[in-house]
């Protein structure tokens, strides 16, 4: 997984997740740390789920690291509401997954200027929420249904359009991020 780009490809409907960092306990002793990932310029369009970064070895989260991952410049448009997303669990399908841990502490890691276009669940999806855990969050576009959580953390639940830019901005820590709730009679079957 290290040194790996991922530039300029467009993806559609994936079962699970779209383009991201997955780090699985077979490989737990193999990979104690993933570096320089570079996932940009790409289009992920009707995906479960869009972008991710993930430790499956939630059990030895704290001796994981990522370092210089950067996901940027991506778009990241209706996640979850393709076919797949009809079957089992939609609560994770959003835009962005980060999920399990994996010690993030240098701050090398950034999600940046993407933009996530919609959701059928929580567009920024929260697993872990210690600081050290999250990557650097900055100069994202976020939209969403007034309806749904623009963020989900395991903690606190969701966050509805109402707070959706003081979660960006506290809990993500995305101060350049902006957000914008899209206003839908018909959210029930918006037949995309």
């Amino acid at each position: 997984a290290s040194g790996t780009h991922i530039l300029n490809n467009y993806v559609h409907e994936t079962y699970q997740e779209g383009v991201g960092i997955e780090a699985i306990s077979d490989a737990a002793e193999t990979f104690r740390a993933v570096k320089e990932v570079y996932i940009s310029g790409n289009l992920l369009y009707h995906c479960s789920s869009g972008l991710f970064l993930t430790n499956r070895e939630k059990d030895d989260a704290h001796n994981r690291t990522f370092e210089d991952c950067v996901l940027e410049d991506n778009y990241v448009l209706y996640t979850g509401m393709n076919a797949w997303g009809d079957v089992g669990d939609r609560s994770i399908t959003p835009s962005f997954v980060n999920e399990g841990g994996g010690d993030m502490g240098n701050k090398t890691c950034a999600v940046r200027n993407n933009v996530f276009f919609v959701g059928d669940t929580a567009l920024v999806w929260l697993q872990a929420s210690a600081a050290r855990f999250i990557p650097k969050f900055e100069g994202n576009t976020y939209i969403q249904w007034s309806a749904r959580p623009f963020l989900w953390n395991e903690e606190v639940d969701y966050y509805p359009s109402t707070i959706a830019l003081d979660a960006i901005r506290n809990d993500l820590g995305d101060g350049t991020g902006v957000v914008y709730p899209l206003i839908h009679l018909n959210r029930v079957d918006p037949k995309w």
